[in-house]
């Protein structure tokens, strides 16, 4: 028997960033306000090498109701991946579980 996950993780697509863009935000709401204690979102190259890691105070902001995160991107976060296009897991609402993962491509600016 193979080991497989409890459930599959919403793969949500590609995204990209420009190594100059700034605060560009990404909002996840929920209604049942079950989201983790320390909700994660870590970006890595297909090699598995971590390039950036999001948490709570650093990258993850909680709302005060409980029932939002945002998360805001910096495209000098990602500088040393330019033009790379990076795999991101999320993990919202079991500490550990990936329940999104999607992937990011990394624009070099000309600004």
């Amino acid at each position: 028997m193979a080991n497989t996950s409890f459930y599959d993780p919403k793969d949500i697509g590609l995204f990209d960033i420009a190594t100059t863009q700034l605060n560009k935000p990404m909002v996840l709401t929920t209604t049942a306000g079950v989201f983790s204690t320390a909700p994660k979102l870590v970006f890595f190259t297909v090699q598995g090498i971590i390039v950036q890691e999001y948490t709570v105070g650093s990258g993850i902001v909680r709302a005060g109701d409980g029932l939002t995160l945002t998360i805001n991107f910096n495209g000098s976060d990602f500088v040393d991946a330019e033009g790379a296009t990076l795999n991101a897991e999320m993990s919202l609402f079991n500490d550990g579980d990936p329940d999104i993962i999607f992937q990011l491509l990394i624009i070099k600016s000309r600004l």
